[in-house]
């Protein structure tokens, strides 16, 4: 029942936050951003102290899964979307950034290179702490690779809270970026207002727009 109940507080959240003034949510979202890119980077230190910051990957108590050439490709294609959030930046690349075409490609390349550094971080202690064989039974709790210093429950709250500021940071940003495009295809007479005998304004049925796109 948690579940369902956090995610639609989650939404109702960010939708107080998208709806406040422009300043107040890039201050906001800086934050937050920050307190997950600390959190994690506490994560992946707490993990690498535990195995002595060794290079060494864990050992398997059984026999790893063959690695096949179609395996590879496949994971190698699934962590292009651990970058893909970078497409959000060119959706907000309008009058709210100063000088867009300057400052939208270095934010792209300064989040690519930050991203690149968190996650080898990661990577390193999850694997030095945990074998194939435990990072495939742990699956979406593999970042629980904290448990020796943590304890069981520990580390898998730790992750919880994590991924909940990162969706939180994900769901506000992806809102944000949709009533800017929104807002923009508006003053270029691509979505229907006044142009079309629509009264009001353009924030006020962007607004509308905005919220009809997350309800779907």
């Amino acid at each position: 029942m948690w579940v369902p109940i956090l995610g639609v507080g989650l939404l109702i959240f960010a939708f107080i936050v998208n709806i406040s003034d422009n300043r107040f949510i890039q201050s906001f979202t800086s934050v937050i951003s920050l307190l997950k890119i600390i959190e994690l980077l506490v994560f992946a230190g707490v993990g690498l102290i535990i195995a002595n910051f060794s290079l060494q990957p864990a050992e398997s108590s059984g026999q790893s899964p063959e690695t096949t050439v179609t395996s590879f490709i496949a994971a190698i294609a699934l962590t292009i979307l651990s970058f893909k959030a970078f497409t959000t930046l060119t959706n907000q690349g309008g009058e709210e950034i100063e000088k867009p075409k300057k400052n939208v490609g270095r934010a792209i390349l300064f989040s690519i290179l930050i991203s690149l550094f968190v996650y080898v971080l990661i990577a390193w202690a999850v694997s030095s702490n945990l074998s194939i064989d435990e990072i495939i039974e742990k699956k979406d709790f593999a970042l629980a690779a904290a448990e020796p210093v943590l304890g069981n429950l520990g580390g898998v709250v730790f992750t919880v809270i994590i991924a909940i500021i990162a969706t939180i940071s994900g769901i506000i940003a992806s809102v944000f970026a949709v009533s800017c495009m929104l807002a923009m295809l508006t003053d270029m007479k691509l979505i229907p207002h006044r142009h079309f005998g629509m009264p009001g304004n353009i924030q006020r049925h962007t607004l509308v727009y905005t919220i009809v796109i997350a309800m779907v």
